[in-house]
């Protein structure tokens, strides 16, 4: 019976820990877009979203009520400092970039550079 015991809280543990590391490989933050914004080529309309990015599966998206609205790829680029606000960054009325508070790296959309900054 202990030993029952001692392999179900093993196991246990281990899917505790499992699901912390797949928690810490996803940002998250809820952002508002001032005006109808492109997102990896789906027009998102002016409003309050809640922008997510996956490490693992380099996947980008933007959700209102927990449904998806637009989905696009993006990549980590390293930062010299760590990001005091979550930062928006547009190209025209495309959304190329996101610096997520707290983190050391830019998420960047579809391979794009950022050119100018909006702090949310």
């Amino acid at each position: 019976m202990k030993i029952l015991a001692r392999c179900l809280s093993v196991g246990l543990m281990i899917l505790v820990l499992a699901g912390v590391t797949a928690f810490g490989a996803t940002q998250n933050a809820t952002v508002t877009f001032a005006e109808d914004t492109n997102v990896g080529g789906t027009m998102v309309k002016a409003g309050e979203y809640r922008v997510r990015f996956n490490e693992e599966t380099k996947e980008f998206t933007v959700m209102k009520g927990g449904k998806v609205l637009a989905k696009t790829t993006a990549t980590l680029v390293d930062r010299s400092d760590k990001a005091p606000r979550t930062t928006l960054h547009f190209k025209n009325n495309d959304l190329v970039s996101v610096t997520f508070s707290g983190e050391r790296q830019d998420v960047v959309l579809g391979g794009t550079a950022s050119t100018n900054g909006s702090d949310q």
